[in-house]
């Protein structure tokens, strides 16, 4: 064969081959786009990212059932394979052991690090950040991680967290942040660590707007080895205690017979623990078996009543009545909450009735509304 005849046969190959090369390079230049804008059902990413409650663990409920209920939170997890392998499980054992209605939202690695589902996971994102949250945590990433898409989702967490809504970051981000990413809560500012947070490993501590900004250590690596359970257990109190920092309350219940039993004991134990978010729950019944005017009580308690329970009680005697059918002054006692500017939640508490508990709200909500509804 010659050489003219070569290059001629060379010139058919490249002719037939060079179309299908650029063909091929556009599918896999298509194809990576499509992983950069992966896109799934939005049912099937909110089953996907669904916690199950099935695998129960050794555990110390330290926080649940909570007074005040449950936490709403928002719990995004990030991981720096391709799947989320156990990271999550942190949040299904905080579960167990703090009460609160929980969402977690999953970052991970394919090719790049993006949010499970794509742009559904994004866009469900933008809806959780539609309902009020009480606590926002990030594991293994922090709030730079946040998307500004869709609906200006970043700031739309800013304004939640302004407004009160806690923020505990555990960890630091597995995954590094986009060049352009931007930390929506970038203005906090640093505070002290309380005094609650002693033997928790808090890196700092910081306020953003009326919400609160922890950020502790990442998890422990904890060795299968004799009490595992216990050393686990004894981080996920930390966890608790962290992440009721960030905002909930706890309010001390004044009980006949018990340690507490008069508004004037109870004064005294939180003047001296002096801690903003410690307070009295008023049980104006318990008031009066204890010989005390309630109106006179909420007054005494004043700033520190931080909830109130409303049931009868008819000559001192421990046993709570549908309202209307004991001795109680419900008018002085809302006079003297108007006075001291309470404008919290009240519960009328009549467990003594469960086995009427139509009639006793029937008739509980015909003797209060008039005074209690706006």
């Amino acid at each position: 064969m010659n050489r003219a005849m070569t290059l001629s046969c060379k010139s058919q190959v490249v002719k037939v081959l060079l179309p299908r090369i650029v063909s091929a390079m556009a599918l896999v230049c298509s194809l990576a786009g499509a992983a950069r804008a992966w896109d799934s059902s939005d049912t099937t990413v909110e089953e996907l990212s669904t916690l199950s409650s099935a695998l129960v663990t050794p555990h110390t409920p330290w926080a649940r059932p909570a007074a005040a209920g449950p936490l709403r939170v928002l719990w995004f997890v990030a991981s720096p394979q391709e799947g989320m392998q156990t990271a999550a499980r942190e949040a299904a054992e905080l579960r167990q052991r703090l009460d609160m209605d929980l969402d977690v939202v999953f970052e991970h690695v394919y090719y790049t690090p993006h949010f499970f589902g794509g742009l559904a996971g994004m866009r469900r994102i933008s809806r959780l950040l539609d309902e009020p949250h009480d606590l926002f945590v990030f594991q293994h990433m922090t709030p730079v991680k946040v998307p500004t898409w869709p609906d200006e989702a970043g700031e739309r967490f800013a304004k939640q967290v302004r407004e009160g809504a806690g923020v505990l970051i555990i960890g630091h981000d597995v995954n590094k942040p986009g060049k352009d990413a931007v930390d929506p809560i970038a203005a906090r500012e640093e505070t002290a660590v309380d005094g609650f947070l002693t033997g928790v490993p808090v890196e700092k501590a910081a306020t953003f707007g009326k919400g609160r900004v922890l950020q502790v250590t990442a998890p422990p690596f904890i060795p299968f080895d004799r009490d595992w359970e216990v050393a686990f257990d004894r981080w996920q109190e930390r966890l608790v205690r962290a992440a009721d920092q960030t905002g909930t309350e706890l309010a001390i219940e004044t009980e006949p017979g018990q340690f507490i039993e008069t508004s004037a004991a109870l004064v005294e134990l939180l003047d001296e623990v002096d801690h903003p978010r410690l307070g009295a729950n008023l049980d104006i019944g318990h008031a009066v078996c204890m010989g005390e005017n309630p109106a006179d009580s909420v007054r005494l308690l004043g700033r520190r009543l931080k909830h109130l329970h409303l049931e009868d009680i008819k000559d001192r005697r421990h046993y709570h009545l549908i309202p209307g059918l004991g001795d109680m002054d419900f008018a002085s006692v809302r006079q003297a909450l108007d006075e001291v500017g309470y404008s919290r939640a009240a519960a009328v508490e009549l467990y003594t009735y469960a086995d009427e508990p139509d009639r006793a709200v029937r008739e509980a909500f015909a003797a209060l509304s008039p005074l209690f509804m706006p």
